[in-house]
């Protein structure tokens, strides 16, 4: 090959993973900014805003499989720089487009390169996060490539939560999409950064032109797994007007005094502890193991998505005015009380999903190097997955209600998570593996 790969020390690694973390925060703070700026900056309808947004997340997911082949080809360090510099371009051009009054219908063009440019960072981190943990732990991984899942949910967090001080404090900055460019250009930083903090032995092993459209055949076995936690993504991105519309039918108002209220704040503690929640769930997982976290993380979601139907379902929890009403109302009465204990429970346990799928995929491709094409199947079920959510959810809820949706959602994720699970079990061993 011409190359051997030197064993280097954990602080390398802490770096490279900090900037691999810091790039893709910023990337999905850019699309959650331009997601509130096109709202305030624009009178879209919701099916102009959600062509617009939807351009940059069926573009993101269809490239999924393209992100990889471009990986392999260019490597780690300029596949990112290139996708940082086609990310800044195009929020440089969706300014072009607000302050010289252009068609603004014409943002879904810097968006879909958007889409395209998030596509491939994100593929290539998933690729260079497992080349540059191939040597450490089991344990040390799956912290790993849960930070990489945090940093996806910390990015959205911190994009809406800065847009909407800015919307409060400083109204004249949400003009264009100013917010959105400097986030883009924070991820083009990190990635000039992150090119001196790569191994040169990564960039990069010529790969043999027979393995160029490899897609390692045990990846495929987590396909139906991630795809029934993508439907369920979809159907959580839907949630605050689902939220909204059981408010509406419970007390006849259209705005909760205490979620409307404390929105931004909300979205932030939500984002905060659904990372910690992944986190918890890869310490989980070292703990049980890559078959038992599977099997026990899937019957733990069956468990706990019907849960959050019924909770959501009860009248008592719209009526609280405060976070300490709140509390009140879960310790006085017992149903509530089990319903939020059990749902604690099981979604600690059902957080061990995500982290050990993406340990696996990382482990899979081990062998040939080869990490493009998998991580961008990943990618594109991913996105698939959250699309079919948006749509089947909304019209699910819209016809039967939050009870049904729970249930159907549940029986959908049973067959699709433990087909992948009893793939992995009697035809890629990773039980054997420690």
């Amino acid at each position: 090959m011409g190359h051997v790969l030197r064993k280097i020390s954990l602080k390398e690694i802490f770096l490279t993973v900090i900037a691999l973390y810091l790039i893709v925060i910023f990337i999905r703070s850019a699309n959650a900014s331009f997601i509130l700026l096109s709202t305030l900056n624009y009178n879209f309808t919701t099916v102009e805003q959600g062509l617009i947004q939807g351009s940059y997340s069926l573009t993101e997911a269809l490239s999924g499989f393209a992100s990889g082949l471009l990986y392999e080809y260019l490597g780690p360090r300029k596949s990112l720089l290139t996708a940082s510099i086609m990310l800044t371009v195009s929020y440089s051009l969706s300014n072009l487009i607000y302050y010289e009054n252009i068609d603004p219908y014409l943002l879904i063009l810097p968006q879909i390169l958007g889409g395209f440019s998030a596509s491939l960072i994100i593929v290539s981190s998933i690729a260079l996060l497992a080349e540059e943990t191939i040597y450490i732990s089991y344990r040390r991984r799956l912290f790993g490539v849960g930070g990489l899942e945090a940093s996806n949910l910390l990015g959205y967090g911190l994009g809406f939560f800065v847009g909407g001080l800015l919307e409060v404090f400083a109204p004249q900055a949400t003009k264009g999409f100013i917010l959105t460019l400097i986030f883009s250009s924070l991820a083009f930083l990190m990635s000039i950064l992150l090119r001196e903090k790569v191994r040169e032995e990564l960039v990069y092993k010529k790969f043999y032109r027979e393995r160029f459209f490899n897609v390692e055949r045990r990846s495929m076995y987590l396909v139906p797994m991630w795809a029934g936690v993508s439907i369920i993504l979809g159907v959580a991105f839907i949630s605050p007007r689902i939220i909204q519309k059981i408010f509406h039918l419970q007390t006849g108002m259209y705005h909760p005094s205490f979620y409307h209220s404390s929105l931004g704040i909300t979205l932030v503690i939500a984002v905060l502890l659904l990372s910690i929640a992944v986190l918890f769930g890869s310490f989980l997982s070292g703990y049980f193991g890559r078959e038992r976290s599977l099997l026990i993380g899937s019957l733990s979601s069956i468990a706990a998505i019907p849960l959050i139907g019924v909770l959501i379902s009860r009248p008592e929890i719209y009526v609280t005015r405060s976070f300490s009403d709140m509390l009140k109302l879960i310790f006085s009465d017992p149903l509530i009380t089990f319903l939020v204990f059990s749902l604690i429970l099981f979604g600690a346990l059902a957080f061990m999903i995500p982290p050990t799928l993406l340990t696996l995929l990382a482990e899979f491709t081990d062998k040939t190097r080869v990490r493009g094409p998998s991580s961008g199947v990943y990618v594109t079920t991913l996105g698939i997955g959250i699309f079919i959510g948006n749509v089947l959810g909304g019209y699910i809820f819209d016809k039967e209600g939050i009870l049904i949706l729970s249930i159907v959602l549940s029986i959908i994720f049973a067959p699709l998570s433990l087909l992948t699970y009893f793939l992995l079990k009697y035809k890629a061993d990773i039980g054997r593996r420690r």
